[in-house]
């Protein structure tokens, strides 16, 4: 994928490959890797006048998060990882406000602005996030409650976002 958008660069630099095996089991260095081939390729993406494709690949970073901690809360109902999944569902209003400042870019942006925002009004209509919108509240995540019926739809919402972005 990165030699299909022009990264061989940023990912041959620094041997990231053996240093990445190498360090597997070092979080702390899996997640400095990670981080240095991110700055590079935003570095490179600027350069080439395509700051659109970051925020398309943050996009698709951050729907495959909610898709996977969608995945682990249907198992095993862990209430942490549904207050992540909340946390990262209020990013939703930022992630359109970043696509559209690139909707001319990509004929997608269109369609990929419309899904998120769909997201986006979909949690906002959470009954504990409107209450707390409403009174101007900040937000205890791991206290938010939400309905088996809103975790649905929502549910419902990135699994169709990740399918057309994969597909």
């Amino acid at each position: 994928m990165g030699a299909s958008l022009g990264l061989n660069s940023a990912f041959e630099s620094d041997n990231m490959a053996q240093r990445f095996d190498k360090n597997i089991s070092n979080e702390d260095s899996v997640i400095k890797i990670v981080s240095s081939v991110q700055l590079k390729t935003d570095v490179m993406f600027e350069q080439n006048k395509q700051k659109h494709i970051t925020v398309i690949a943050f996009t698709g970073a951050w729907t495959e998060s909610m898709y996977i901690a969608l995945e682990v809360y249907a198992k095993d109902k862990n209430k942490k990882v549904l207050g992540s999944l909340l946390e990262q569902l209020l990013l939703s209003e930022t992630v359109v406000k970043a696509l559209k400042s690139h909707q001319a870019s990509e004929a997608e942006m269109p369609t990929l602005i419309s899904a998120v925002e769909n997201i986006n009004i979909q949690f906002n209509a959470i009954a504990a996030v409107k209450a707390a919108i409403e009174k101007d509240e900040e937000m205890d995540f791991n206290l938010i409650s939400i309905t088996d019926s809103e975790l649905k739809t929502i549910s419902e919402s990135v699994k169709s976002l990740r399918t057309s972005m994969i597909n």
